[in-house]
């Protein structure tokens, strides 16, 4: 067991308890035979759990490979965590590169994958015979289906098509998608960038465009060029999204802050789209004043929780970044972890069910990590590179957390592809004590 188990900062009242620590187990490990009998060599940082303790994953082989590389796949555990340990109860394949399709298709390239709690799972695949890549869903472990390909039409019969430039998803509660794609109008004359929502995975006529290229930010006085990173919650109905803005007009009077390119951070509810439905992040320099967007740029994965609640790192500077908690700073750079080391910069956050957010602190004493939790009041290390962990004693040296969303499930269980000195990644598994 290693939990670090150290805080700082004071207690608040109505704030979610930390946990006090984590014991720590490892999963599946490079060198372990996947379910082809193919041995893993490589497993890249995205790693995913839900509610129903399943945990999906990449990983990198060379069965049947007469070229450089590793074909890819993507990788699903069933884990019970009901006794002292975790059991592996299933371990499947969802699907790897060179895969055959009963229609003939095969699969060239594996990539971003998601899964929800009702453990449905999507998937960016590209086929032999296209030369962009779609989403496709399996749900309740049948077989993968495309739901948006190149040239389908877009949701809320507007007219148009998706183009050959397909972004980023998110998949969550009753198998909602929010897509960024670029798309045209049938006539060819109108094409943009936008943040799609697709109720129950389909689309058809109750999704719709949520935001796209040459929008106003709001509150702003910016305009939308390009859609970045984003994350949908479905029992609110909530979503958050990064933007990529320049200046709506020029003017010669303006200080830097608003004549410049920057990023904003918008806030807004899938089921309310009425005016003024969506929020810019960050708060205006005085009060009635449109927002130059000034607080900093966000280029990591905003993220948001089961209540609404987001969590951010912005970029201050080129060396000042902090980490934001419905905008109040948790952590920044220069300032000092519960081990006392420097902070240095941080990866994504992710936010937990129960509303704790959870990232990764790098400090300047060479490579230390430290993963910390935070309830808003309180902060706590809860691992740290150089920690022994597992039966083995081999010493972590990376953790890979916080490049994808669902790293925590409903019970506080955390999952993160590990590093260690012995030379092996390992599905990493922390469970709380």
């Amino acid at each position: 067991m290693s939990s670090c188990g150290l805080d700082s900062g004071s207690s608040g009242g109505g704030s979610a308890p930390l946990p006090n620590g984590y014991r720590y187990y490892r999963l599946f490990t490079t060198g372990d035979p996947l379910p082809n009998g193919a041995e893993a060599l490589f497993l890249p940082g995205a790693v995913r759990i839900n509610d129903l303790g399943e945990i999906i994953f990449h990983a990198g082989d060379r069965q049947g490979l007469t070229r450089e590389g590793l074909a890819m796949g993507v990788y699903e555990l069933l884990a019970d965590f009901s006794g002292e340990r975790p059991r592996l109860q299933q371990f499947r394949q969802v699907v790897r590169q060179g895969d055959l399709f009963a229609n003939g298709k095969e699969v060239l390239t594996v990539g971003l994958a998601g899964l929800n709690h009702h453990g449905t799972i999507a998937c960016k695949l590209q086929m032999n015979n296209q030369r962009t890549e779609s989403i496709y869903l399996e749900r309740q472990h049948g077989l993968l289906e495309p739901v948006v390909e190149y040239l389908t039409p877009l949701p809320g019969n507007s007219g148009g098509r998706f183009s050959a430039s397909l972004g980023n998803f998110d998949i969550y509660h009753n198998d909602d998608l929010m897509v960024s794609s670029h798309y045209f109008s049938e006539d060819a004359e109108e094409a943009g960038e936008g943040l799609f929502h697709l109720p129950g995975g389909q689309v058809d006529g109750s999704g719709r465009l949520l935001l796209s290229s040459g929008d106003m930010v709001p509150d702003s006085a910016h305009v939308i060029d390009r859609v970045g990173l984003f994350e949908g919650e479905g029992l609110t109905g909530s979503y958050v999204v990064q933007v990529h803005t320049s200046p709506a007009y020029q003017d010669a009077q303006a200080d830097s802050s608003s004549s410049t390119s920057r990023t904003a951070v918008i806030t807004g509810n899938v089921r309310d789209t009425g005016p003024g439905s969506q929020k810019l992040l960050g708060l205006p320099r005085t009060a009635g004043e449109k927002s130059a967007i000034v607080d900093g740029n966000t280029y990591y994965a905003p993220r948001v929780g089961d209540n609404g609640s987001t969590a951010r790192v912005i970029h201050l500077s080129n060396d000042d970044m902090a980490l934001l908690y419905n905008d109040r700073v948790l952590a920044a750079t220069g300032g000092r972890t519960p081990r006392g080391r420097t902070i240095s910069s941080f990866g994504g956050p992710v936010v937990g069910p129960d509303g704790l957010v959870y990232c990764v602190a790098f400090t300047d004493d060479g490579a230390a990590e430290e993963l910390l939790v935070s309830n808003g009041a309180q902060v706590r290390s809860v691992l740290c590179s150089g920690d022994r962990l597992g039966a083995s004693g081999a010493r972590l040296l990376t953790i890979a957390f916080g490049l994808t969303r669902d790293q925590v499930d409903g019970e506080g269980r955390l999952v993160f592809i590990g590093e260690f000195d012995d030379h092996t990644l390992s599905v990493m598994a922390g469970v709380p004590v």
